[in-house]
């Protein structure tokens, strides 16, 4: 995931951790959760990044910081919107 400009972000997440990990090798679970679910904070490129966290489909949930929180959002109104007619 090397496309964009670097961010340090958190997230929760609720699918199988290890895989979330090895895909952000720099990550580490900083919460866990008694719904099994954990917050993840971890360094990548944010471009890149953002299509494996939507990838994820429900299972993630971007925490910090506001200004990548607001570029996923701004990212499923589009997505969404092509699926509106």
């Amino acid at each position: 995931m090397y496309a964009g400009k670097e961010v340090t972000f958190t997230f929760r997440f609720w699918g199988i951790i290890e895989a979330a990990l090895d895909k952000l090798p720099n990550g580490k679970v900083i919460k866990r959760y008694e719904d099994d679910s954990v917050i993840i904070e971890a360094t990548a490129y944010d471009t890149g990044v953002i299509m494996w966290l939507l990838s994820q489909g429900k299972n993630v949930q971007v925490l910090s910081p506001p200004y990548f929180v607001e570029k996923i959002k701004l990212e499923i109104e589009s997505m969404q919107k092509r699926y509106t007619t």
